[in-house]
């Protein structure tokens, strides 16, 4: 491409695919993105791949949560949508949208599964699958065959079984009930334990074991290596999907191609309408692929490198399980929710292997008010609908600042180049409400295995926890702060004594300060009481903490000692010991007078400062300042003659 060519292609408008899909079949996912790029490479095309999970919350029920991430999509903003219908596992917000898309005239193409309205591209199981069934009778002498199946209700396992149902009747060929094992579940376990079934008996076993699909046929491989069983020697083993793992194992398996990178290929041309085929259904045949499980000695060009790839995916494990380690360390460690934003950001920009080198985590505005403020409220949502915060914003290596932007714009400003991208949109799910969603730039290392469905589950519950952690804190210190306070007076109680005021006492001594202790004691209590009344007096008690709090430095202690007596302790010398009890007897005497009380209102007060070498506890400096409070009284009481 020429220079004028180029920037002719920056200015112009770049257009956007989106693509709908869930995280779980992998290789599928990634065929058919590669046969979409393979004929948009040369376009002006950006990919926006929302991928989705499903997933069973803590009620046992399906939360298909994730799926509104739909709700950030301004179908307008965008030039054609590519559904993977037969995966999305939101069946019902698949058929809204496809309406709302049909309503807006938008080009879309639907995936293995037929959706009303649009173009469909389909694959046919059989024919490929019929060949390698073929190929085991007639090249392998095979007989006596096994089939272990996948769920009832899942098409393409429904597809295989039939097909393979009718090539047993099509060769006059008999099959024992104890070698069908259906309505599986595709997990290893199920496909084991009809391997373990099967192969009991070394002598009785089968000829060929024909899976559902590669991982299966994986599992039964294992299976029979952990007992000895040789295969293809003892026993041929062969399944369907032709994974990546299928063509690295050893020995690499004999399956079908059920050509999903053609698949996506033809979705790429016929949404950029470049395909002149009227026909709204276009089907492509899986083709036989052979491997060495079937017991062709075929080499798979994967396989070469197989010890490699083998220690590579270890060690990509083993650093995926460390990242999330980490992010728990990280949780775990802060109980400050502004400094463990900070820190998030410096976390992704020193790990994001897996990430990419442009990621951005999206947080609902709201919630984030919440998250840094517990006593925020926030109602939980599950759509996002306005502005969207980045909380973590790594570009080319490198973090940038957080900003605020409207979440229909979907992807950061910063993200946005010249180049063809793919972004691959992953969404944040807490429960039942949708708190933001997560960007990877033309990095799909996150699709590995169950990478994508791990990250997001573990970064949600670390947020949510956190956020429980910060409220139980919060109601922790309230409690300690109601617990610890003299209704009365505002000032400390005895708890708070024993719980703050030692802690300050020792504390000044530690940081080799002087400590100042006053003791306060109001006068003629006794009187007030008997001729005014308690109510009266528990007046007095609340105008002497006033005077108290009026006057007192910030970072001293006021505790309520007693009925009527009073502890203020702080750090200081005599000069601000002796110029609180001036400033205090001053305020207390403004106050009586302001409120024209029956009775005036004054207290005895004493202090002493404490040098941090003194071997004195608290409670021995209290009582030695009460003391010289109490000699105060008597001289106070002594010139008014009582």
């Amino acid at each position: 491409m020429n220079t004028d060519d180029k920037n002719e292609k920056m200015t112009l408008k770049k257009k956007k695919i989106a693509v709908l899909t869930s995280g779980w079949s992998i290789d599928y996912v990634r065929a058919v993105l590669k046969g979409i790029e393979s004929v948009t490479k040369d376009e002006n095309v950006d990919l926006y791949v929302f991928v989705c999970y499903k997933f069973i919350d803590q009620k046992n029920t399906e939360n298909f949560t994730s799926y509104n991430i739909v709700s950030i999509i301004d179908y307008k903003e965008f030039d054609a949508i590519v559904f993977l219908s037969n995966i999305i596992e939101d069946q019902a917000l698949l058929k809204e949208e496809a309406k709302k898309i049909k309503k807006l005239g938008i080009p879309a193409v639907s995936l293995l599964a037929p959706l009303d309205g649009f173009d469909y591209i389909d694959n046919d199981d059989a024919p490929g699958f019929r060949n390698l069934l073929q190929h085991m009778k007639d090249v392998h002498n095979c007989t006596d065959f096994a089939f272990i199946g996948g769920p009832e209700n899942a098409k393409e396992s429904q597809i295989r079984y039939e097909t393979f149902m009718e090539f047993i009747k099509e060769n006059n060929l008999k099959i024992k009930e104890d070698r069908l094992f259906l309505n599986g579940d595709y997990r290893p376990a199920f496909a084991e334990n009809a391997a373990a079934k099967m192969l009991k008996n070394k002598a009785k076993k089968p000829d060929v074991i024909v899976c559902v699909n590669d991982y299966s046929a994986l599992s039964v491989i294992t299976y029979a290596s952990h007992h000895k069983i040789n295969v293809p020697e003892d026993l041929k083993v062969i399944g369907f999907d032709n994974i990546s793992y299928a063509r690295k194992s050893d020995p690499s398996i004999s399956t079908c191609d059920p050509q999903h990178f053609e698949i996506g290929k033809t979705a790429g041309l016929k949404i950029l309408s470049k395909l002149n085929n009227k026909s709204k259904k276009i089907t492509f045949p899986s083709k036989m692929i052979l491997g060495q499980s079937c017991g062709c000695d075929i080499c798979s060009d994967d396989q070469k490198d197989s010890f490699i790839e083998y220690y590579y995916s270890n060690d990509e494990a083993e650093n995926f399980n460390s990242q999330m380690r980490h992010m728990e360390d990280l949780f775990l460690t802060n109980t400050d929710s502004h400094n463990l934003i900070n820190e998030l950001g410096a976390f992704f920009e020193k790990r994001h292997y897996f990430e990419g080198s442009d990621f951005a985590m999206m947080l609902q505005k709201d919630y984030v008010k919440s998250f840094l403020n517990s006593s925020t409220p926030y109602e939980p949502v599950s759509t996002i609908k306005d502005n969207v915060i980045s909380v973590v914003h790594i570009v080319n290596n490198q973090k940038i600042k957080p900003c605020l932007f409207d979440a229909k714009e979907i992807v950061p400003p910063y993200f946005e180049d010249e180049h063809n991208s793919v972004f691959y949109i992953y969404p944040l799910v807490a429960v039942d409400a949708l708190i933001g969603y997560a960007i990877s730039k033309n990095s799909d290392k996150l699709l590995e295995g169950k990478r994508g469905y791990q990250w997001i589950r573990n970064l949600c519950n670390h947020f949510e926890n956190f956020k429980q952690k910060c409220s139980y804190k919060i109601l922790s210190e309230k409690y300690l702060e109601l617990s610890t306070k003299d209704a009365l007076s505002g000032a400390l109680n005895r708890l708070g004594y024993n719980t703050f005021a030692a802690k300050t006492f020792d504390s000044n001594k530690k940081k080799n300060l002087s400590s100042i202790i006053i003791f306060i004691d109001i006068n003629s209590m006794k009187q007030i009481n008997d001729k005014f009344g308690h109510l009266q007096g528990d007046f007095a008690i609340k105008i002497v903490a006033e005077s108290v709090r009026n006057v007192m430095p910030k970072g001293w202690l006021s505790v309520r000692y007693g009925g009527d007596e009073f502890v203020i302790i702080g750090q200081g010398d005599k000069t601000e010991g002796q110029k609180f009890c001036d400033d205090f007897a001053a305020n207390l005497k403004e106050n009586s007078e302001t409120l024209k009380l029956p009775y005036q209102v004054t207290a005895s007060t004493g202090f002493k400062c404490f040098s941090p070498k003194t071997k004195y506890s608290l409670d021995e400096a209290v009582s030695t300042v009460d003391e010289i409070m109490y000699k105060n009284k008597k001289a106070f009481h002594k010139t008014r003659g009582d």
